[in-house]
């Protein structure tokens, strides 16, 4: 394994897609692979517009001009979905859900209280489902 190469040389080399997957090749050969359904626009365009793309700043960001779609290498490698996409909004909200759940817990004395509050939340939105 060669430790010297840091996470600031390493850059998008290519991309393609095959089984519903966008695929990212980087430059120290990883190839990082994502579901389509996190790039709404990529996941309806056409196999041509998907085909079309340039990359940003030296492999920094993809950029498809037809869809008006961009990518930028900090969103793969931190697993981030396109805002708007289903996965994007379903983790914004529990980062909601959890900056709530911080601010109940300055309430409660105890974290255990917050915990059988929480419990007590969940169940009832399972007995309501």
């Amino acid at each position: 394994m060669d430790t010297s190469r840091t996470e600031s040389s390493i850059h998008i080399r290519n991309v393609n897609f095959d089984a519903g997957k966008l695929n990212v090749v980087l430059s120290d050969d990883r190839v990082l692979s994502f579901p389509m359904e996190w790039y709404p626009r990529l996941l309806h365009a056409t196999d041509a517009e998907r085909g079309n793309w340039r990359l940003l700043g030296g492999g920094e960001g993809v950029h498809w001009e037809e869809i008006d779609e961009d990518l930028s290498l900090d969103g793969f490698l931190n697993g981030r979905p396109a805002v708007g996409s289903p996965e994007y909004r379903r983790k914004k909200k529990s980062v909601e859900f959890i900056a709530l759940d911080h601010d109940l817990a300055s309430s409660f004395e105890s974290e255990e209280q917050v915990n059988k509050v929480l419990r007590e939340y969940l169940r009832s939105k399972r007995e309501s489902a």
